[in-house]
């Protein structure tokens, strides 16, 4: 006589839901590696070097990403520049390249000596799209201008950007 038995059902259930529990942790971590991976691919890479002797700021673009030197704008308690100015570029449509360095300092075009408290905000601002903030230095104080609001913010349409007199 033939009896059925429950164990054979248990165990079977037993896998799948290990099976089921090894697949969702499985899926959860490859999905998080892939919205990091997304979120880190839109970050630039600027290195700042600020030197108190001479009260100066260096900044260096280590990336690879494409940008218009006259899209990249630095912008600081002096004004807001494009990078092709403060590398007097002759071409200022050419692209930034990796290691290429501004110096700010009252002896070139920033003309104006960099205090350890002055905040930098590097931000690309292409004709044809969307402003965003690519790297910014020093304290983000309170009630600091918003890097983002079109109308108080670095870029074309900000304080001391091509538009303005």
């Amino acid at each position: 006589m033939a009896t059925h038995s429950n164990r054979a059902v248990s165990e079977t259930l037993g896998v799948a839901v290990l099976i089921g529990i090894t697949l969702l942790v499985t899926g959860a971590v490859g999905v998080g590696v892939f919205i990091d991976t997304v979120a880190d691919d839109d970050s630039v890479e600027f290195t700042f070097d600020y030197a108190e002797q001479l009260d100066q700021l260096v900044i260096v673009y280590q990336d690879d990403e494409d940008f218009a030197a006259n899209e990249v704008y630095v912008e600081g308690p002096a004004g807001n520049f494009t990078w092709a100015e403060l590398t007097e570029m002759e071409d200022e449509t050419a692209s930034i390249l990796d290691d290429d360095t501004v110096f700010l300092n009252d002896a070139g075009p920033y003309g104006a000596d960099v205090e350890e408290d002055d905040q930098f905000i590097i931000t690309y601002a292409p004709a044809d799209g969307e402003s965003r903030v690519l790297a910014q230095w020093g304290e983000d104080e309170e009630g600091a201008e918003d890097p983002l609001d079109p109308d108080t913010g670095p870029g074309p349409g900000g304080p001391g950007g091509p538009d303005e007199p």
